[in-house]
C-alpha cells in the first residue's frame, strides 16, 4: 500500500511540475509559450504571448479559415483581473492539398501572437511576477488527425526595465497584413461571388493574387484556384468569379479576406473587408443533392411482432449486469427453508406487479410526453442530474447494507419491521420496482424495435407491448416460485449467503462510481447543439477514428458516395459501455473501418438532445445502444444491441 501511495504522489508531483512549464510536447508536435516585451512590461507598454509550434515533418495544424477540413488553433487564456488578451494574430498560411482537398494551415514552424490589454485600474502583483496561463487546443493532421490539448504557465516579471525579445514572435508581427490601400467590392451573382479590386501597390500590379477568406464554408476552398474560378486583370483592375460552397452555412453582410502576393518569406499581404452586395442564394438544406436518409430496413414487424420481440428483449434484460445481481438475490432468497409454497408464489405475483406497475406508469409517462412534442425514448429519465444522483444514493445504500456496514432493518421501527415480516410480498413488489429503475440503462436484443414501433400505435396497444416487456422481465423469478423443481437447484441457507451478500456489494460499489461518473459527464457536458463537438467535423473527415455526429455530416457524406456508421450512446447506457470497451475501441475494427474509409460517428445522449432523439425515431427506435450503417441510396442498417467485431464487418460487405 505504501509502494502504491509513494507511486501516486510521484505522479501527482510530476503532473503539478510539468503543468507550471512553458512547453508541451507530442510526438508530432513541440509547443511553447513565449512572451515578447522589447520595451519592458508595464501598463503602458504592449506585451505580447506567442505560442510556437514546431510541427514533425509531414504534420500541419490550421489557420483560422481551415479550409476544406480541419479546426482552427483555439486558446483559452487564464490572466490576472484586470488583464485581457485580444484575437489572435495569424501569421500567413499555405495551401495544403490533400488529393483534391486543400486546407490553409501551418507546417515546420509557426508562431500564433496574441497581445494583452491592462484595464487603467490594474495593480501589478505584489511580487513583481505576472501569471499567465493557457490552454491551447489544435487539429495536428497527417492523413490521419489527432486532436490535442497543451496546458501552460508563464511568470513574466512587471517592469520597464524588464524586457525580453522573442525573434518567432517579432516575424509574426513583422509579417501581418497591411490594410489593402485601394477599393474593393463583392456581389452575388447567382451562385458565385464577383469579387474586383482596384489600386494595387506597383509591386501587385498584374500578378497572382492568392485568396484566403477568413470565414469558413461561405467561399469554395481553394478560392481563386477553384476549378470553376475565373480570375483576370483587366486595366489595373483585378476580378475573381469564385463559385460559393456547398456547405455553406451563413449569408454574411460583408467578408474580410486575406489578398496575398508572392510566396514564402517574400509574401506581402493585404487584408481587405468587402460588403457583400446582391441577394444571397438560398442555403443548402442538410442532405441537399444527396439521397435520403430512409428508415431502417426490415423494420415493420407488425403489432405481434412488437409483441414477440418485447418478451424476448425483456427475457434478455435478466442477463444485462444492469438487471443481474437484483435477479440473483431475489432467486436464492427462495432457497431460504422457511417460505412457504404459498407465499413463494404470492412473492413472484408480488414481484411481476412491481414490474408491471412501474414500467407501464415509466411507458405512459414516455407516451404522454411525445405526445406533448416532447422528443424523448427509452432511458429518458436518466438523462436527468437529479436522477442520476438520486440513483447513486440509493445503490450506495443497498452496497453498505449488502457489506454489512450498515443495517437499515435498524433505522425503521419494530411495528414496521414486524409488519414487513408478516407481509414479505411487500418487499418483492418493491424489488420489482428496483428492477425496472436499474433496467433502464440498459437495451436488449428484440427490444429496440419492439419500443421503436410501439410509440407509433394507439396507447391501448403501445401500453399492451410494455407490459409484455415487463412479464418478459419477470418470467424467470415467477417460473422460479412456482415451480418447486427451480428451488430445489439453489443451495439450502448457510454461512454462503453472508459471503454472497457480500461479494454482490463489489458491483453494488462499482455501479456507484460509475452513476457518479455519468452525474459529472452530465454536469460537466456542454449544452446539445452543433457547436458542442470537440472538433469541427466534415463529411471528408478521416475515416476509423470516433467522431462527433450531426444529421448534417451523415447527409452530407452520403451525396459524396460515403458509407457512415453512427453510434448512439449515452454515459449512463450500461450496455453502450460495454458494447465501446468490446467491441468498437477494438484495434482490428478501427483498421478495418479505415481500410473501408467509412465515417463514424458517435452521438451522444448523455443529456436531453431532441436532435439525436428524433434521429432514433427515424431509425424506429427509442433507446439506446443503436448502431446504424447508412449506405447512399439505400435505407439505414440497424445492427443488434449486443454487436461483435463481425456484427459490423459483416454489415458493411
Amino acid at each position: 500500500m505504501w509502494i502504491r501511495i509513494f507511486l501516486i504522489c510521484c505522479w501527482a508531483c510530476s503532473a503539478s511540475f510539468s503543468w507550471a512549464q512553458s512547453t508541451f510536447s507530442t510526438p508530432q508536435v513541440r509547443a511553447e509559450l513565449l512572451w515578447h516585451a522589447p520595451q519592458g512590461v508595464s501598463g503602458g507598454q504592449d506585451l505580447w504571448l506567442g505560442l510556437r509550434l514546431r510541427h514533425q515533418k509531414d504534420w500541419h495544424t490550421y489557420w483560422q479559415n481551415p479550409g476544406d477540413s480541419g479546426l482552427p488553433t483555439a486558446l483559452q487564456w487564464q490572466l490576472p483581473q484586470g488583464v485581457a488578451a485580444a484575437d489572435i494574430l495569424w501569421p500567413l498560411p499555405r495551401k495544403l492539398r490533400l488529393g483534391e482537398l486543400v486546407n490553409y494551415g501551418f507546417e515546420g514552424e509557426v508562431t500564433l501572437v496574441a497581445p494583452l490589454r491592462f484595464d487603467p485600474a490594474f495593480r501589478p502583483p505584489a511580487d513583481g511576477l505576472l501569471r499567465i496561463g493557457l490552454t491551447a487546443h489544435w487539429l495536428v493532421c497527417r492523413t490521419e488527425c489527432i486532436p490535442q490539448t497543451g496546458e501552460f504557465q508563464l511568470q513574466v516579471p512587471w517592469g520597464q526595465g524588464q524586457s525580453q525579445i522573442a525573434p518567432s514572435v517579432s516575424e509574426t508581427l513583422a509579417r501581418q497584413p497591411q490594410v489593402f490601400p485601394g477599393q474593393a467590392s463583392a456581389r452575388i451573382e447567382s451562385e458565385f461571388l464577383l469579387v474586383q479590386a482596384q489600386g494595387w501597390p506597383a509591386e501587385a500590379q498584374g500578378q497572382k493574387i492568392g485568396l484566403y477568406p477568413e470565414r469558413n464554408e461561405v467561399i469554395a476552398a481553394p478560392a481563386e484556384q477553384h476549378p470553376r474560378a475565373q480570375i483576370g486583370w483587366q486595366n489595373g483592375v483585378y476580378s475573381a468569379r469564385l463559385p460559393l460552397s456547398d456547405l455553406r452555412s451563413e449569408s454574411p453582410a460583408e467578408l474580410s479576406w486575406w489578398w496575398v502576393v508572392g510566396e514564402g518569406p517574400q509574401a506581402r499581404a493585404w487584408r481587405v473587408i468587402t460588403p457583400v452586395q446582391g441577394p444571397w442564394p438560398p442555403l443548402p438544406q442538410p442532405g441537399q443533392g444527396s439521397a435520403p436518409i430512409l428508415k431502417a430496413e426490415g423494420a415493420d414487424l407488425g403489432f405481434w411482432g412488437a409483441l414477440l420481440g418485447a418478451f424476448l428483449g425483456g427475457l434478455l434484460l435478466n442477463l444485462m449486469p444492469c438487471v443481474l445481481p437484483v435477479l440473483a438475490l431475489k432467486m436464492f432468497a427462495l432457497g431460504q427453508g422457511q417460505i412457504s409454497p404459498v407465499m413463494r408464489r404470492w412473492q413472484g405475483w408480488s414481484y411481476t406487479l412491481g414490474v408491471l406497475v412501474f414500467l407501464l406508469a415509466l411507458g405512459a409517462g414516455l407516451l404522454a410526453l411525445r405526445a406533448a412534442g416532447q422528443a424523448v425514448g427509452w432511458g429518458f429519465q436518466l438523462q436527468s442530474p437529479w436522477v442520476v444522483g438520486a440513483l447513486a444514493l440509493l445503490f450506495a445504500l443497498i452496497a453498505l447494507n449488502l457489506a454489512d456496514w450498515i443495517h437499515v432493518e435498524r433505522w425503521f421501527s419494530n411495528g414496521m419491521m414486524q409488519w414487513q415480516s408478516r407481509h414479505p410480498a411487500v418487499d418483492a413488489f418493491l424489488t420489482g420496482l428496483l428492477s425496472v429503475v436499474v433496467a433502464a440503462p440498459c437495451s436488449a436484443p428484440f427490444m429496440g424495435a419492439s419500443l421503436g414501433l410501439a410509440v407509433t400505435l394507439p396507447w391501448s396497444q403501445a401500453l399492451s407491448v410494455f407490459a409484455v416487456l415487463g412479464v418478459g422481465l419477470a418470467s424467470p423469478y415467477l417460473l422460479a416460485c412456482h415451480f418447486p423443481a427451480v428451488v430445489r437447484f439453489i443451495p439450502r441457507p448457510g454461512a454462503w449467503m453472508n459471503r454472497l451478500r457480500h461479494l454482490l456489494a463489489i458491483p453494488m460499489a462499482a455501479t456507484v462510481v460509475w452513476l457518479l461518473w455519468v452525474l459529472g459527464q452530465q454536469l460537466t457536458a456542454p449544452e446539445p447543439g452543433p457547436a458542442s463537438g470537440a472538433v469541427a467535423v466534415r463529411a471528408d473527415s478521416p475515416a476509423g477514428q470516433w467522431l462527433p455526429w450531426s444529421p448534417e455530416v451523415v447527409a452530407q457524406a452520403q451525396a459524396q458516395g460515403r458509407i457512415v456508421m453512427v453510434d448512439f450512446t449515452a454515459a449512463w447506457c450500461i450496455t453502450c459501455q460495454v458494447n465501446k470497451r468490446t467491441t468498437l475501441e477494438r484495434p482490428e475494427l478501427l483498421q478495418a473501418l479505415k481500410d473501408k474509409n467509412v465515417l463514424v460517428l458517435r452521438a451522444d445522449w448523455t443529456r436531453h438532445d431532441p436532435v439525436i432523439t428524433q434521429a432514433l425515431s427515424d431509425l424506429d427506435r427509442t433507446g439506446i445502444p443503436a448502431y446504424a450503417i447508412y449506405r447512399p441510396g439505400l435505407p439505414a442498417r440497424v445492427l443488434s444491441e449486443l454487436i461483435s467485431v463481425s456484427d459490423v464487418l459483416d454489415a458493411l460487405r
